[in-house]
């Protein structure tokens, strides 16, 4: 599984500048994403089902984990955080990687579940590093 074409031709899906490499323990970008939504509400959304693919970046430092859908961050959780060992990894594979949570584990206004699904060849590096 390769880079995906826009990030080949347009570098969408690359970490963002401010992001310092040498302080990184893993990372890829330009991987594709795809967010999925099953009864979600919000404040200020309501899907039944709903399937998104975008192009993004996933990092581990030694503290963070961070997800970037064109440099905009989805996920930005310290390694210690409690809400981590809420989401389930079970449907990772070698080159996906998977992470299904209920919404309210996040923010107590959201219900229903989520699930990112990361298509990168690192994805069983980076549960690992994850210590799950």
């Amino acid at each position: 599984m390769g880079k995906h074409i826009l990030y080949k031709l347009f570098r969408i899906g690359k970490l963002p500048k401010n992001i310092r490499r040498n302080k990184l323990t893993l990372f890829d970008e330009g991987i594709k994403i795809i967010a999925k939504y099953s009864d979600f509400k919000s404040p200020s959304k309501n899907y039944q089902k709903k399937a998104s693919m975008m192009i993004g970046s996933i990092l581990i430092s030694k503290k963070r984990i961070t997800a970037f859908t064109y440099s905009s961050p989805m996920i930005n959780l310290e390694l210690k955080d409690e809400r981590i060992k809420k989401i389930d990894y079970s449907g990772s594979t070698e080159e996906v990687l998977s992470m299904h949570f209920d919404a309210a584990t996040f923010s107590k206004d959201s219900s229903g579940m989520v699930t990112y699904l990361f298509y990168t060849p690192k994805a069983k590096e980076i549960l690992q590093n994850i210590n799950v």
